[in-house]
């Protein structure tokens, strides 16, 4: 089965790397986000601030070149490649200023890399949904409702912004919520399974 994987969020902890620098920026702490729209909702920050610091964040070598993973990510992925899945990253990696997107591509690669997470292919889109994926892993909102309204099977990992009061449920049938990465394979094989069924029973 073909696995789409998210990055920021799911795999790799961008909300610590991205408020680590803009803490320094701003000269104070800053409030953990628990909103998608953190940066206007929490911090009171103006897009185009958000934007200005985030590019700055990448050239300068922080966001996506440094920061941890999600933990159990690495494992999780490992795990579900050695069950015969197929994982592919598929990540937003687009900015208004091209120099800007290809430092977050490279730094994207670097990243994995330096980690040794080892995956089957990179796809960097901003829409996620109609690319050959048998199930997604996100967190995002959007992406969410986008693989709903495609009838594509999503999990959502688990995240502040994208608690079930903050999320549409008219098909609930095609979302999954996976708390943590050993719930992620767990689904994953889960719904293996039910392909498995379905197609024994066609």
């Amino acid at each position: 089965m073909r696995v789409g994987v998210d990055l920021d969020g799911v795999t790799y902890d961008f909300v610590a790397s991205y408020k680590r620098f803009a803490e320094i920026v701003a000269g104070h702490e800053l409030a953990y986000p628990s909103e998608w729209n953190f940066f206007n909702n929490q911090w009171g920050w103006s897009t185009k601030k958000y934007l200005s610091v985030f590019a700055d964040a990448v050239m300068e070598g922080n966001v996506f070149w440094r920061g941890a993973p999600i933990e159990g990510a690495k494992e999780g992925i490992a795990r579900l490649r050695e069950l015969g899945h197929e994982v592919i990253i598929v990540t937003h990696r687009d900015h208004p200023d091209q120099k800007v997107a290809d430092a977050m591509k490279r730094a994207t690669l670097y990243w994995l890399q330096n980690h040794d997470i080892q995956v089957d292919g990179i796809l960097f889109k901003g829409v996620k949904t109609n690319l050959g994926i048998d199930i997604i892993v996100d967190d995002a909102p959007h992406n969410i409702a986008a693989a709903i309204d495609a009838d594509e099977w999503v999990i959502t990992f688990d995240q502040p912004w994208n608690q079930p009061h903050l999320l549409r449920e008219d098909d609930p049938d095609h979302t999954l919520r996976a708390v943590g990465w050993s719930e992620v394979v767990r689904l994953v094989e889960a719904h293996q399974c039910l392909l498995n069924a379905q197609q024994v029973n066609a």
